[in-house]
């Protein structure tokens, strides 16, 4: 979008935030764009006689509804811009800017590429005697589609669903604009129906169900609507999300032999909530193709990985396990198309066991290679306990910046860990279990632990080891060695929930060496093929990793390598957050202006600066702890006194950017600052390159350390070379489809 348009948007969001009624007004503008896009005549006339005004809203009714100096400012500001040469992709677009971001949110509202589309219908082989039905219509995106693509399309057959009627409205009008742009591309009208196709009957009158059903988690659905579908919805189950009870629903209303095409999240894959949905898609459903699109960013402003399904509506079991899965997967290339890199198969009968996981990453060499880890393996589960942390809604009421009473607790969130590392940032947990809706339990966060980060991305498993007794939120998943948890008294609530049949096994193996087996390529490979579809991990994922039990004498040398690991990753975590204080401090006037023992100045007693850097800083102890060493020393001249210091002080962090706290911008502070501070920059600066090559180098070693872990677990795993290659080629195509990371030691 060029900055004209953005110039025009953001125009028309202060209009519309002057209106009382949001989304009527966004109605109108759209109507009114349309209107205008459709004619270079004197555009404002024909609105005021347009048959689709009348035909879409009373005219009268706009007028009164909106304020006349409101609606004339609105049409002014519309007349200034030529939309003839938006596409409907593009417009979609624009209708999407429009509309607030929380609208779209609560709605499920995302925009669909066009290639996208494209690919579907042509995958669904549409022709023009089809009935079709598309369940959550959103821009017209496919309706667009369809007709640019399906020849002699007769829209009669066509059936549009959207809770949302500026949606339907929306769609309406685009097929009107298709109807001068493709003349006689297409007859009829489309049936537009404003309401919840969930809440419908079943009757089985389509051809072809095609869209992109919207994602809503079932914490985002009425009490009412939930109770509804946890009785109609054979797919409701766990934390569900709305796109599955679509799918139910779609194939009920298919034709004997009728197809569905969707876009849809690739949790569905393996996620624990999607057990039931993935069953009824394979007791009802030939699966034509899965098409993996997790390498390509399909939503801009979504974090969510997807994949395409395509199914057609088929219930004789004989024929559905033989029935073979095309596994595709495509990439975006340099003209911006998608290409297939790979084309596999697989039978459909394979997918049938437990929880049903449509596990499209493996095939037959990967599956002898996954065999041959879980033989010779326990889960960490058999002796684990693992479990979310506590959830402590809402936040603001028990996430603090600094300590309240004996009750804080110190506390790490997902953004806190790292592959080896946690890097504390000062929170605080105001852990009052008996408010909390589940605290869990203190002697969980209080022993030696691993922690799980949730959201992961595609990076697979990022877990760390703790040994100060943080606690945790919810974002992430608990690991502890059930022989911590011994001491636990009898009648302790947890104490029957906990396994402790195999506590020799978790006395034999340290934290280290269960957080170096985690943290692996094996690891990884068994995680993103077997268990994940690579976007979360939850607690069962952890529980189901496969451990080896082995010699004291490997475990203590695969703990030494976890140890280094650790300590490098902290050492590089910390200078690259703040490389200030990893300075090397030979000059004796750089220790006498910073100091050496924490906090031991004057100036730290005074309460306003301390509230202000704290309220600044409160995520970065090490940064203002060191810096505020500074104090007056006898051969600072007289003229600098505590006060011009402190000024100074407040001047720098009252302009200082979060994201950016580094020594180079201290220095560049000094160096502009009108006082003359006695200090040597250029000594600073060397101290500063010495760091960094220090830091560089421990990567270096890191990476060299890392792949000697990874050789050793191997041998642990007792795998064969032609195992490794598997492991490795899997690892490094990853590794091609993600720009490189410290937390996988690549630079």
């Amino acid at each position: 979008m060029s900055k004209k348009y953005q110039l025009f948007l953001r125009k028309m969001k202060k209009l519309r935030d002057n209106n009382k009624d949001k989304i009527y007004f966004l109605d109108v503008v759209l109507n009114l764009i349309i209107l205008k896009k459709m004619s270079d005549l004197k555009w404002l006339h024909k609105v005021l006689e347009s048959n689709h005004v009348k035909e879409l809203f009373n005219f009268k009714m706009i007028k009164d509804f909106l304020p006349p100096k409101l609606f004339t400012e609105m049409v002014d500001t519309i007349s200034q811009y030529d939309f003839s040469k938006l596409t409907d992709f593009e417009f979609a677009d624009f209708h999407n800017m429009l509309v607030d971001d929380d609208i779209q949110k609560e709605r499920g509202q995302v925009f669909t590429k066009q290639w996208i589309v494209d690919y579907i219908i042509d995958r669904l082989e549409i022709d023009s005697n089809m009935k079709i039905l598309e369940p959550s219509v959103g821009f017209g995106n496919f309706v667009s589609g369809l007709i640019r693509k399906v020849d002699k399309l007769d829209l009669d057959k066509l059936t549009l669903y959207d809770i949302d009627s500026i949606a339907l409205k929306f769609s309406s009008l685009m097929v009107q604009m298709k109807n001068i742009e493709y003349n006689g591309r297409f007859s009829g009208k489309p049936e537009y129906i404003h309401g919840n196709l969930l809440n419908g009957a079943d009757d089985p009158l389509y051809d072809v169900v095609i869209g992109n059903p919207p994602y809503i988690n079932i914490y985002n659905i009425p009490e009412e609507e939930k109770k509804y579908y946890a009785k109609n919805y054979f797919s409701s189950y766990k934390k569900y999300d709305l796109y599955m009870l679509f799918i139910e629903k779609g194939l009920r209303m298919l034709k004997p032999g009728g197809k569905l095409g969707f876009i849809i999240s690739d949790k569905i894959l393996k996620q624990p909530n999607g057990e039931k949905i993935r069953k009824y898609i394979l007791e009802n459903s030939k699966i034509l193709e899965i098409t993996d699109l997790t390498d390509i960013k399909v939503f801009e402003s979504k974090t969510v990985s997807n994949v395409l399904v395509f199914l057609q509506k088929e219930s004789d079991m004989s024929k559905l396990k033989k029935h073979k899965i095309c596994i595709r997967r495509l990439k975006i290339n340099e003209t911006g198309s998608a290409e297939i890199v790979s084309d596999n198969w697989k039978a459909q009968g394979d997918f049938i066991g437990e929880g049903y996981k449509f596990n499209i990453d493996i095939n037959e060499e990967r599956e002898k290679v996954l065999n041959r880890i879980e033989e010779q393996s326990v889960r960490l589960g058999d002796f684990c306990y693992v479990n979310w942390g506590t959830r402590s809604v809402p936040a603001k009421d028990f996430h603090l910046r600094e300590a309240l009473d004996m009750d804080s607790r110190k506390l790490i969130k997902g953004e806190n860990i790292n592959k080896f590392n946690i890097s504390y940032t000062g929170k605080w947990l105001n852990y009052k279990p008996e408010k909390m809706y589940n605290p869990l339990f203190p002697e969980m966060f209080e022993v030696p632990k691993m922690i799980f980060c949730e959201v992961t991305g595609k990076e697979g498993i990022i877990a760390a080891c703790d040994h100060e007794g943080y606690f945790t939120d919810h974002s992430l998943s608990v690991c502890v060695p059930v022989h911590h948890l011994q001491n636990l008294p009898k009648n302790h609530r947890f104490y029957k929930k906990i396994d402790f049949s195999e506590i020799e096994i978790s006395r034999k193996t340290p934290v280290e060496y269960l957080l170096a087996l985690v943290n692996s390529k094996l690891m990884f490979f068994y995680f993103s093929t077997k268990l994940s579809s690579k976007l979360n991990v939850y607690p069962n994922h952890v529980k189901a990793l496969p451990i080896k039990i082995t010699s004291e004498l490997k475990v203590e040398k695969i703990k030494n390598i976890s140890n280094k690991l650790i300590a490098n990753m902290n050492h590089i975590s910390r200078f690259e957050k703040n490389n200030l204080y990893y300075m090397e401090w030979d000059n004796i006037e750089n220790r006498n202006l910073f100091g050496e023992s924490l906090f031991d100045v004057q100036l730290i007693k005074d309460k306003p600066l301390k509230k202000a850097i704290q309220f600044k800083y409160s995520n970065d102890e090490l940064f203002f702890g060191t810096l505020l060493k500074i104090r007056p020393k006898e051969w600072i001249p007289g003229i600098f006194t505590k006060l011009l210091v402190k000024d100074a002080l407040l001047s720098y962090f009252a302009t200082f950017d979060k994201n950016c706290y580094s020594s180079e911008h201290f220095v560049d502070f000094i160096k502009k600052y009108n006082f003359k501070i006695p200090l040597d920059v250029k000594n600073i600066d060397s101290d500063l390159q010495k760091s960094s090559k220090r830091c560089q180098s421990l990567k270096l070693k890191s990476n060299e350390l890392y792949k000697r872990l990874n050789d050793d677990i191997y041998s642990i795993y007792g795998l064969s070379n032609d195992d490794i290659k598997v492991i490795d080629k899997f690892y490094n195509e990853f590794q091609l489809t993600k720009k490189s990371k410290l937390k996988h030691f690549t630079l």
